[in-house]
């Protein structure tokens, strides 16, 4: 078992789990890393599967975001939950996740980077939580398993690329509430 520490960026260790309770994402966030887990925290950490947040049990909420790359080249990670206190997931965050199928994004997620999903191949399904306005260039570009992606009323833009590559999305509703759609967007 790895004992994480604070401000720690943890590299290539054998634990398959992080399961940290809310406390310890908004504490280490608020004494730490100013609401961000930090850039690069977990990267390349080939054993990682799943990473979840435990119930909350009293600690105030603190606004927080995973930084760029954060998760990036963890290629076993098959499962996400992220906590309700996070409300930008960074550029490139989950990049080359290549086992991520499934990831709970809550409704406090107000921005999904650039990239932030972008070569995760085996993800079959997207809900774009309903406080997300714009999703960003890229940002799910190559995944070639998402078959199906719901896209809530309140976003008004796709940006450039957002689902470029996505060779297997045979489902896609676009609500009347989207007026800018990039370039190559579904390509």
């Amino acid at each position: 078992e790895h004992r994480l520490v604070p401000g720690e960026s943890v590299h290539a260790h054998h634990a398959t789990e992080i399961s940290l309770p809310h406390e310890v994402w908004a504490i280490v966030a608020r004494l730490r890393t100013g609401g961000r887990l930090n850039k690069e925290s977990f990267r390349d950490w080939q054993t990682l599967r799943r990473v979840c947040t435990q119930a909350r049990t009293g600690v105030d909420s603190v606004a927080m975001r995973i930084e760029r790359s954060a998760f990036e080249g963890c290629t076993s990670l098959a499962s996400v939950t992220i906590p309700d206190s996070v409300t930008e997931i960074g550029w490139g965050a989950f990049d080359g996740c290549t086992s991520l199928a499934s990831v709970t994004i809550p409704d406090s997620v107000m921005s999904i980077g650039d990239r932030a999903f972008i070569s995760c191949p085996s993800l079959t399904s997207v809900t774009i939580p309903p406080s997300v306005t714009t999703i960003n260039e890229n940002a799910f570009e190559g995944c070639t398993g998402l078959t199906s992606v719901t896209i809530p009323d309140s976003v008004t833009t796709i940006d450039a690329y957002a689902f470029w590559y996505c060779t297997s999305l045979t489902s896609v509703t676009i609500p009347d509430s989207v007026t800018t759609i990039g370039d190559r967007a579904f390509y």
